[in-house]
């Protein structure tokens, strides 16, 4: 049984690497990725450039660290559930076969964010392990068996992730302004099974960057937070190709507002710059620089016995940073239009305590997918 190949074995790692993006925590959407740890965090929707002020700042804003004056440790466990409709790239246009599937995949990290943090008298430092990227996606698709000739069903998969290993230090500057740094090594590995179209193959990468970040206290109800990450090398061959490419930079502005000590009120705009990531320099395949909007709120309800509660909401607006295919081909332009923008909708809970915190989050999208965070922080 003849067909005729819908894609060239040469851009099945650029629709890999647009295909794995899953929850905001993770590659594409937390993009936590571009964003932090935390599930305070997550549930004001991603806005805390301004905020920073735990331990879990040194990947959201690291000068927030100048705030701490005791010794702090954070912990995050996240737990992404995504359905998506996908298309399955091997399928002949066979009459009445759908070549589109729904798949659902769940991705439980254990734990996704951890870091120390020890104040100094003129410097605080920070230790970091950040899991910014983590998918592990199975899905069913069909092929030619050459031997034979026969087209025949197989199982595919996908899995890689990307770790994070920082040191952060913050420092005041001058009047209100602080200062500060976390210097990353990160690990990337991705790994594929494409079945009888290309066998498994792996790609590992090691790279060093940086996040800089600056926060003003320039109003005692007013805060001003910038933060910058510099780019991700990825670097290697992947089934012959000749991988050079990034994770991309991202540039990121925060507003806080104070009014008492019961409500935080923040805003958050970031830009990814989502196109120079092309590990495949295929001009019919594109990624767009991403924008993202954050916009969440805290309030203090009160306490119970000897534990505070806070409530939190949030809403996240961003671009998607999913490849698209803008070549001549009808039946791609099909499978990779260009992607409609995601709406996230995010909740929390925390209960403070003396020694600690326990906060929950939960984010909810406009396409299917839920990221459920837990996380603690305790102070010494």
């Amino acid at each position: 049984m003849a067909r005729r190949p819908l894609l060239n074995p040469a851009l099945f790692l650029t629709v890999g690497f647009g295909f794995c993006s899953v929850g905001w925590g993770q590659f594409g959407g937390i993009d936590a990725e571009f964003a932090g740890g935390g599930a305070r965090a997550l549930a004001m929707g991603g806005a805390f450039i301004a905020l920073a002020d735990d331990a879990t700042a040194t990947e959201f804003n690291p000068a927030g660290l100048w705030q701490l004056r005791t010794p702090e440790a954070a912990l995050q466990v996240i737990y992404t559930r995504e359905k998506r409709r996908e298309p399955l790239l091997g399928r002949t246009f066979l009459e009445d076969e759908s070549i589109f599937q729904n798949t659902t995949n769940e991705y439980p990290i254990i734990p996704s964010f951890a870091s120390y943090v020890y104040p100094m008298q003129h410097l605080v430092l920070g230790l970091t392990e950040f899991t910014n990227v983590y998918f592990d996606r199975s899905y069913k698709d069909s092929d030619v068996d050459f031997s034979t000739g026969e087209v025949v069903d197989f199982t595919g998969r996908d899995t890689g992730a990307n770790y994070a290993y920082g040191l952060t230090l913050a420092s005041g500057i001058v009047g209100d302004v602080v200062g500060g740094v976390t210097l990353r090594y990160n690990t990337f590995r991705f790994e594929s099974d494409l079945g009888l179209v290309g066998g498994s193959e792996s790609f590992h990468s090691e790279a060093f960057s940086a996040n800089a970040g600056l926060l003003w206290n320039f109003h005692p109800n007013l805060r001003i937070g910038a933060i910058y990450k510099s780019p991700q090398k990825l670097e290697g061959d992947y089934r012959g190709l000749d991988v050079d490419t990034q994770l991309p930079d991202t540039l990121g502005l925060g507003l806080a507002f104070l009014p008492d000590k019961r409500w935080r009120f923040l805003l958050d705009i970031d830009h990814i710059w989502w196109s120079k990531f092309d590990p495949n320099e295929n001009d019919d395949f594109e990624k767009q620089d991403v924008w993202r909007y954050h916009a969440g709120a805290e309030w203090y309800a009160g306490r119970i016995k000897d534990t505070g509660v806070f409530l939190r909401a949030g809403y996240f607006y961003e671009d998607s940073n999913a490849f698209y295919y803008r070549g001549d081909n009808p039946l791609i332009a099909g499978l990779v239009p260009e992607p409609d923008p995601i709406h996230h909708y995010s909740f929390g809970l925390g209960l403070a305590r003396r020694q600690y915190q326990l906060d929950f989050g939960i984010d909810l999208t406009n396409e299917d997918t839920i990221d459920l965070i837990v996380s603690t922080v305790v102070y010494f």
